[in-house]
């Protein structure tokens, strides 16, 4: 299981909090695979929109789990 932040420690994997951050680690992960395909495919616009999002896709999980 990947790391837990130290706010979320001692909470039951199943519990809304962890799944929320499960989430948000799928969001971002799926953000970085979209944007690397576009740059596979030679789309470097398309693949900085895409990056643009990964700042707001932390600072939104961070501000609820830091």
């Amino acid at each position: 299981m990947p790391a837990t932040p130290p706010k979320l420690r001692g909470q039951a994997p199943e519990s809304p909090q962890m799944q929320d951050y499960r989430r948000g680690i799928d969001t971002l992960l799926g953000q970085i695979e979209q944007a690397q395909a576009k740059v596979e495919k030679g789309d470097i616009v398309g693949a900085k929109q895409l990056a643009g999002q990964f700042k707001q896709t932390r600072d939104e999980n961070h501000a609820k789990f830091r």
